[in-house]
């Protein structure tokens, strides 16, 4: 997981945390509710982000990362309870989602190294392009 309980914690007042985790009634906020949303969230992330960067991602993640995770996990909170959410609570996810998309369409950057190139298995690999051709259509006619 991207984050954790504590920063969802911090995010959300306790007794928001309650209407959305104490299903049984108990008077306390559930943890596992929490983390099946945080886990969610960052397999969401790694979805969007593992065309672009090798996941998962190697600690400390970066800032960004864990704030979307929050967000598209409180979104997550939410739709186990409602079936209107907040307008920032989906706005938020929104976002969220919309930067990991662009991160995936290489459009955004999340200001880490991308996962090196992986070379084909058992191909001979070349370091020329279509551009370094010496022998060209218009070089070879009358041949």
């Amino acid at each position: 997981m991207y984050s954790s309980i504590v920063r969802i914690k911090a995010k959300l007042t306790n007794e928001v945390l309650l209407q959305l985790t104490d299903d049984e009634g108990l008077g306390s906020v559930n943890d596992s509710r929490i983390t099946t949303a945080l886990t969610k969230a960052s397999s969401i992330t790694d979805m969007l982000c593992g065309v672009k960067y090798s996941v998962p991602f190697a600690f400390p993640v970066p800032a960004i990362v864990e704030d979307l995770v929050d967000d598209i996990a409180e979104y997550e909170l939410y739709a186990r309870k409602v079936q209107e959410f907040p307008p920032a609570v989906k706005e938020r996810r929104d976002n969220a989602i919309k930067l990991l998309t662009d991160v995936s369409k290489e459009i955004a950057s999340l200001g880490i190294d991308p996962a090196p190139a992986q070379p084909t298995q058992g191909a001979p690999e070349s370091n020329k392009t279509t551009n370094d051709r010496v022998f060209t259509r218009s070089k070879l006619e009358g041949f």
